[in-house]
């Protein structure tokens, strides 16, 4: 296994570097009221994975259906506007 060669560290760059950590780490999660829609649901999801159970559903509009394509009669009407094109 490959490993860093020993090095020799002293107290005030563990101060620092512990430091830096401080100062760059975030304590709490966002909550609804200041996070959007979809960063509300997010947290809910990473914070039920970290609790071991299922997300609690987030209020919100619901997404529209997309239209349903039939790809055949799409195609067919393709390839039918191309030959008139030619």
């Amino acid at each position: 296994m490959l490993a860093p060669p020993e090095t020799d560290i002293s107290e005030h760059e563990i101060e620092g570097a512990l430091a830096l950590m401080e100062t760059m780490s975030v304590s709490t999660w966002p909550t609804s009221a200041t996070g959007s829609p979809t960063t509300t649901a997010l947290v809910e999801v990473i914070s039920a994975k970290a609790e071991h159970r299922e997300p609690k559903p987030v209020a919100g509009e619901e997404p529209e259906a997309a239209p349903v394509v039939d790809l055949m009669a799409a195609l067919e009407a393709s390839v039918a506007k191309a030959k008139i094109a030619r």
